[in-house]
């Protein structure tokens, strides 16, 4: 960062939120400039990709980077919240890899929505850093000027914040149309939390990493080892599962053969006038006698693999897994408690 003046320096924060929250405006606002673009109120997010504005901010009285991420539940942008939160954890590696240079978070809620997503947007954040990740952000809710229409809604987001313990500043970006009092009273505010809020660092996501490691430890350690029996019978499981192969088979069958056998040799005189003749005959007799054997034929049939065949892979899929192979369940019962944490503290809209 090139910032030629001698303002202090407030440090790199990450803006997240729903869409249409203000966190362009904002950018602007600070800046005094139109240097991010804004969206048309229409719900959709202008702010395609990560962008980072470095600010040297007169009206705010410091230097500041401020990094626009996509809003969150935009159903017209190209993104899904899965791959912001990869572009979030990419972003936030990079940082922390560039001399640390990550200060913290700020979350925008717009009271202008019709519903809270205050605590939706923390539980994303908290499940990628973890919940000491609170320490290290604060909280601006924007368009306060429609507060006189939702009062309710700002109180709400007021508590939540109280609640959590994260630091808030009520904020208008239409500086011009409200009071010098409230605007020097929004930015002194703004500074005053800049500078107080404990700095991200690399420690807080090495804690998650190894609370993480921890529970897969856990998982590796309590695995079953399984028994011949259930080896054996996986690998019938899979047998049936597996897809049907042509096969060659015989089929035999019992069938009645009939042979000569004993064949004798007679001498026949020829009868009475043979004899005054001296003429003879000779006549072979046979004797038939039955067999049964055994007649093979061979035909094709679709046949299941046979369960020897997957007795290997059913012994591979039953071993006793590494620690890896638990971390991405890990992940998950990790991020399930630190939901089940911050809605613990949380509560409903009155």
């Amino acid at each position: 960062m090139d910032m030629s003046t001698n303002l202090p320096y407030a440090g790199a924060y990450i803006l997240i939120g729903t869409s249409q929250s203000g966190k362009s405006s904002t950018i602007n606002t600070i800046s005094q400039k139109e240097i991010a673009k804004v969206g048309e109120g229409d719900g959709s997010s202008c702010t395609l990709k990560p962008k980072r504005y470095d600010i040297e901010s007169e009206i705010l009285n410091a230097k500041i980077s401020l990094i626009d991420f996509p809003g969150f539940l935009d159903s017209d942008l190209k993104l899904s919240d899965e791959e912001i939160l990869i572009l979030l954890k990419a972003e936030i590696l990079n940082l922390i890899n560039d001399n640390n240079s990550l200060t913290g978070f700020i979350i925008f809620e717009s009271v202008g929505r019709d519903s809270s997503q205050i605590l939706c947007t923390l539980k994303k954040l908290c499940g990628l850093c973890g919940l000491d990740a609170k320490k290290s952000t604060l909280v601006i809710i924007s368009k306060i000027d429609l507060e006189d229409t939702n009062t309710a809604r700002s109180q709400h987001v007021i508590k939540n914040c109280t609640q959590q313990s994260i630091p808030y500043v009520k904020w208008i970006n239409e500086i011009n149309s409200v009071s010098s009092e409230f605007v020097n009273l929004q930015f002194a505010s703004l500074l005053f939390i800049l500078f107080s809020i404990e700095p991200f660092h690399s420690g807080i996501l090495l804690n998650l990493e190894n609370e993480i490691k921890q529970i897969a430890q856990k998982m590796c350690d309590n695995q079953h080892v399984a028994t011949d029996k259930e080896i054996v019978d996986l690998a019938v499981a899979m047998s049936e599962r597996s897809a049907k192969v042509p096969e060659i088979r015989i089929k035999s069958e019992i069938v009645n053969v009939y042979k000569d056998q004993y064949p004798t040799t007679v001498k026949n005189s020829g009868g009475f006038f043979g004899h005054l003749l001296g003429k003879t005959r000779t006549e072979i007799h046979h004797v038939k006698v039955k067999e049964q054997v055994v007649k093979t034929e061979s035909y094709t049939e679709m046949v299941h693999i046979t369960p020897q065949a997957f007795l290997e892979l059913a012994r591979t899929e039953l071993a006793p897994k590494p620690v890896s192979y638990f971390m991405e369940k890990a992940l998950a019962v990790k991020t399930e408690e630190i939901e089940q944490k911050l809605e613990s503290i949380s509560f409903a809209i009155e």
